[in-house]
């Protein structure tokens, strides 16, 4: 819905609203799995362009483990023969009491693997779209601020809801 780096939030420099999606009854992984990559993207970009990162890609990195942890922890996907399992109690959102360091370690490493799949994802799509990227960074530093109509005008073929 909105790209912007003028955030009039404290805790923001810039963000991505997304629209609404009240017409989707059926969240799935793949969704789930686009916003974490869209979540690593501007890491991933930073990363790319500048050698470096700034510590404002912080809460994007929060936001992606977060997401990546109720992936595997709620939802029970993952790999392995338990990964079929949910160790978060539905309503209350907290992890099951007495999970042995072995299921911890396990949980852990799956989240990583998810994490770096999106972010081998996104930097994939940062390459290939090379011009777009730029072409969008350049506009939001005339602009500031990008919505959605601009932002399909600069990149008339790329997905909206859910894709990456």
């Amino acid at each position: 819905e909105r790209v912007t780096i003028a955030s009039e939030m404290t805790w923001a420099f810039g963000y991505v609203r997304y629209a609404d999606p009240d017409h989707k009854y059926v969240q799935t992984v793949n969704h789930y799995l686009a916003l974490i990559c869209v979540a690593l993207a501007a890491r991933e970009a930073e990363r790319m362009r500048l050698n470096d990162l700034s510590l404002g890609a912080t809460g994007d990195l929060q936001a992606a483990t977060a997401i990546a942890r109720g992936v595997v922890e709620l939802h029970g996907l993952g790999d392995g023969a338990d990964a079929q399992v949910q160790y978060l109690d539905l309503e209350t959102r907290k992890r099951q009491k007495d999970l042995s360091p072995e299921t911890l370690a396990t949980i852990d490493t799956r989240v990583a693997k998810i994490l770096d799949e999106q972010r081998r994802r996104a930097a994939t799509i940062i390459r290939e779209q090379k011009a777009i990227v730029i072409a969008l960074r350049d506009l939001l530093l005339e602009k500031k601020t990008i919505d959605a109509t601009t932002l399909k005008s600069l990149a008339p073929s790329a997905p909206t809801h859910g894709g990456a």
